[in-house]
């Protein structure tokens, strides 16, 4: 009978201790909303068109973001005073997407933008040191896609004979390496 008073006991014990650590989680991430709030507020001029809070390094800590402009788009950074700071400005393109992205231990932030006539630009930012810093950029002059465990370029190599003119489409895929902290082409 002591040894199920102990193991209910127990079980209570660590349900509380869970409770504690959930709360902390929505007090952090009420906190970063409010502060991605009080930036759109005080920057009433800007075309926010993406928000994202997420805890993008796994530290239980969310980070915000938000991407202004539909044309000549910027990619913030909201820290948790509402200070904004651009980590990309992608004059000239058009924004195309942000996604999170899964890479593990952490996600990162796929960044794209779209230069005519074909061409696709990604960036990708992950949090070191408590800052954002990019991590990846290429342009393909095709498509970019965003996969499971990496991401596939597609762009044009042309034909080498003008006679013969043309292209065919290549695909390079580029997998995150964890041990060298960066994309590798596969």
């Amino acid at each position: 009978m002591k040894k199920v008073i102990l193991l209910v006991t127990f079980i209570l014990l660590l349900m509380g201790c869970q409770a504690t650590d959930n709360k902390d989680s929505i007090n952090k991430t009420t906190i970063q909303e409010s502060s991605l709030k009080n930036f759109i507020d005080e920057h009433a001029d800007l075309e926010i068109v993406y928000t994202l809070v997420a805890d993008i390094n796994g530290d239980y800590k969310p980070e915000s973001f938000l991407v202004s402009g539909k044309s000549d788009p910027k990619l913030w950074y909201i820290n948790n005073d509402g200070k904004g700071s651009v980590i990309i400005e992608a004059d000239g393109c058009s924004y195309l997407s942000t996604e999170l992205v899964d890479r593990g231990k952490e996600k990162h932030i796929a960044f794209m933008g779209f230069y005519e006539p074909s061409n696709t630009n990604l960036w990708v930012i992950r949090m070191e040191e408590g800052m954002p810093k990019i991590v990846f950029e290429f342009m393909a002059d095709w498509e970019i896609r965003v996969a499971k465990n990496r991401f596939d370029m597609i762009w044009k190599d042309y034909n080498s004979n003008p006679e013969e003119g043309g292209y065919d489409l290549v695909v390079d895929k580029y997998f995150w390496d964890e041990k060298q902290s960066k994309y590798i082409k596969e």
